[in-house]
């Protein structure tokens, strides 16, 4: 069975048992069986049309023609000379009935009959077996009456039926029905209908632009017409008789070598049969294409340029960092499984890096931005960054990681739809709206690095900012319509608490993981963490303020925003609603509220309950204690007493081309050897009974209180370098992070991705 595209052909019937040739679907003989049209003008001809059919096209027609155009042609090539008078429409269609009457058992009848030329009798006039009316001498051109050429060839002008002129579907004459003594000279079998101008013929480039032409991938035929030898001539009698029989050629293939021609074409009652079952031909090739065809994932391409700027969040002009000229910087709006392509151009006047929070990043932590797996771009220079958010949903951010940069600016929000496959179990709202709280310094941010270079802690924060600003912040929504916020903690020290005057918060996701729908009226994110809330506009149309406060600090700073109501004009009014400031246990008992939707979707069709995480045998605990130590009269803080210090070759490199000298693994012991003052010796066993195995959420930043514990469940399942740190910018910088190098002996595509073709080379790895 071949398959062609561009060609859209009849389907073999069930009495037929066709065989494969040379990966053609053809029949047991040379005869082609079409259906019976519904009306007889599919198939009725013009006299005028008729004269056309020259000798040389019957001698090729006479030998692989169906049964059905000999019949039409039998009635249609009738000479004048022998008086032969048309049959009427009322004849004809009494003809059709007779037909149908015929073939209703379903027998093969006048039109489904296999007929073999050694059943015809010898013509005559030409001495050939052939159907119809002999054709020998009738070579005259349809369009100007003249013989010794055919209409393909034919240099007359087309006429209007309607006006005489020169062709046109514009024709500015008004249309009059034609009785017979207006008609053209060949036309008296036409009935008397609104003129219309018709082209009888079409070439090659008016076929390609037809519209009624269907194109697509289709099963066929091809009907050979053999000649000894082919020219010009041939194929142009080929192609006149394809226009006049009322068959639309779609396209002809010729195959000179074999001196042969062809004919891929459909008749009118083909496209009545193809276009009934065209859905479910589509629906069939849609579903098979499930299972062969993978396609690639979409691609979203970005360009970033960074650059420095001049702002001034507190009312203080102060030195940002820009991301095309914007602050905070652009969110990244993408959908599960998008590959995600972001040429970053440096234009600092030092190094430069982006890391992406939450993203996992997966078989590439080659894409993380750290110190530990990439080497920073240079000023002046560019790299591009290729990853994809493999099954993720969420709300997350990124923010540079070197230095302190990412306390003046360099950050934004990224948000992961899931696919519209996917079940989301919330409705869906009216809009969204991307929250970015984080606190901030009127220093530069090379003043505050130098600070901490020197021994010294970073100062308390001046102030806090959702979206760059302390209070001119704005969203706007209609009355009784829901929306989402999508609210992250991009701060570099301080926790905060969120909350909206007057409405009530729905929290539905954290971090990738759809929750249990918990409704709050303030919700504590810590540093690092994300949350998406549904908030309802059921409230008196009026502005409402929007509330972010820090957590366990004095003095609490606060920031605020504003809640619009479309169509109102009363201002938000005042006091502010109060959040919680320094209790440890409300913010404990909180956490302990958030629980996993079991039965939801995130990234893919199965429920997240699915993966029963409290099943999974545990292999190694290791725990880990923070400290501060003052090392060499500077302050430095540590991991189980062990404070990083990013090398000059990143970690990952020297892992890679091995590379001595870089690092040391296990150098951090798995316990820490001291006793929590007032807690006893850690024993893990006792601590198993308070253990959440059923519903505690999945997220990538998790808080431990002050002199408290957390624990966390990890499946080292993604290969390859990956940061494990505070949270807390100023304590990562000066120690408190460590690198878990998930590994094994498979070098494989399936397990990891090869170094990017652009990675950029540093300290010995150059």
């Amino acid at each position: 069975m071949a398959v062609q595209k561009g060609i859209l052909r009849k389907q073999p019937q069930e009495h037929e048992e066709p065989r494969i040739e040379n990966e053609e679907l053809v029949n047991e003989d040379d005869h082609v069986h079409n259906e019976q049209p519904e009306n007889e003008d599919e198939f009725t001809l013009e006299p005028r049309v008729a004269k056309a059919i020259s000798d040389e096209v019957c001698k090729i027609m006479e030998e692989k023609l169906p049964a059905l155009i000999a019949k039409t042609l039998k009635d249609t090539l009738k000479d004048k000379s022998e008086g032969t008078k048309e049959s009427t429409k009322e004849e004809s269609k009494q003809k059709w009935s007779s037909g149908l009457k015929r073939n209703r058992d379903d027998k093969p009848g006048l039109f489904m009959k296999r007929l073999k030329v050694e059943e015809v009798e010898t013509c005559i006039k030409c001495g050939k077996k052939h159907w119809g009316k002999c054709c020998l001498g009738t070579t005259l051109c349809y369009r100007c009456g003249q013989s010794g050429h055919f209409s393909y060839n034919c240099s007359s002008v087309h006429q209007c039926y309607n006006c005489g002129g020169f062709i046109s579907k514009n024709c500015l004459k008004p249309k009059t029905k034609i009785n017979e003594s207006t008609k053209p000279e060949g036309s008296k079998g036409v009935e008397k209908h609104k003129a219309k101008a018709h082209a009888f013929t079409m070439t090659k480039d008016q076929v390609d632009k037809d519209p009624d032409v269907v194109t697509g991938n289709w099963r066929l035929r091809k009907i050979r017409i053999e000649e000894p030898k082919l020219d010009d001539r041939s194929v142009d009698q080929v192609r006149e008789y394809v226009k006049v029989k009322n068959v639309q050629v779609v396209k002809l293939l010729y195959e000179s070598d074999a001196n042969l021609i062809k004919v891929l074409e459909r008749t009118q009652a083909d496209n009545m049969k193809q276009a009934y079952f065209l859905p479910f031909y589509i629906g069939i090739l849609a579903w098979a294409c499930v299972f062969c065809v993978k396609a690639e994932d979409p691609y979203r391409n970005f360009n970033w340029v960074i650059t420095y700027g001049q702002i001034s969040p507190l009312g203080v002009l102060q030195r940002g960092i820009l991301i095309n000229g914007m602050f905070p910087g652009p969110t990244i709006e993408c959908e599960t499984n998008d590959n995600i392509i972001i040429n970053v151009v440096n234009k600092l006047d030092e190094p430069f890096l982006i890391t992406w929070n939450g993203i996992k990043q997966r078989k590439t932590s080659w894409q993380d931005g750290v110190l530990g797996t990439t080497c920073p771009i240079p000023p002046n220079s560019q790299w591009t960054y290729h990853m994809q958010v493999k099954d993720q949903i969420g709300t997350f951010s990124y923010f540079a990681s070197l230095g302190i940069h990412r306390a003046v600016g360099a950050f934004g929000g990224f948000n992961i739809q899931a696919r519209p496959v996917i079940f989301v179990p919330y409705l869906k709202p009216a809009a969204e709206f991307t929250l970015l709280v984080s606190d901030w310094w009127t220093s530069d941010h090379k003043a505050l690095r130098q600070r901490l270079d020197s021994g010294k802690a970073l100062p308390k924060p001046q102030g806090l900012l959702i979206n760059g600003s302390p209070r001119a912040t704005s969203f706007t929504g209609q009355t009784g319509q829901r929306y989402l916020f999508r609210v992250s903690n991009v701060a570099l020290t301080t926790s905060i608490n969120f909350r909206i005057q007057g409405h009530t918060m729905t929290l539905v996701e954290i971090e990738g993981a759809h929750t249990l729908h918990e409704s709050y009226k303030s919700f504590d994110l810590h540093v690092g963490q994300s949350a998406s809330f549904l908030v309802t506009l059921n409230a008196p149309a009026k502005d409402y303020y929007i509330v972010a406060s820090t957590r366990f600090t004095k003095p609490v700073l606060t920031a605020t925003g504003i809640l619009h109501y479309a169509g109102s004009t009363a201002k938000a009014s005042l006091p502010l609603p109060i959040g919680p400031t320094y209790q440890v246990h409300w913010s404990l008992k909180q956490a302990r509220t958030i629980r996993w939707n079991l039965t939801a979707n995130a990234a893919r069709p199965n429920p997240q309950g699915s993966f029963h995480y409290g099943t999974i045998p545990i292999t190694r605990t290791v725990v880990f204690a923070n400290s501060k130590a003052n090392i060499d009269g500077k302050l430095r803080y540590a991991v189980n007493k062990v404070s990083n210090v990013n090398p000059a070759t990143p970690l990952k490199l020297a892992d890679y081309f091995n590379i001595p000298g870089v690092f040391k693994l296990n150098s951090i012991k798995p316990m820490p050897l001291w006793a929590l003052f007032g807690d006893g010796q850690w024993n893990s066993t006792l601590r198993k009974k308070y253990y959440n195995m059923n519903d505690a959420t999945s997220r990538h930043t998790v808080q431990v209180y002050p002199k408290s514990w957390s624990s966390i469940l990890v499946s080292l399942d993604n290969k390859g370098m990956w940061n494990l740190r505070s949270a807390n910018w100023p304590r990562q910088y000066l120690g408190q992070q460590l690198y878990a190098r998930v590994w094994n002996n498979e070098k494989s595509l399936f397990t990891e991705y090869d170094i990017p073709q652009n990675a950029l080379r540093c300290g010995k790895a150059k």
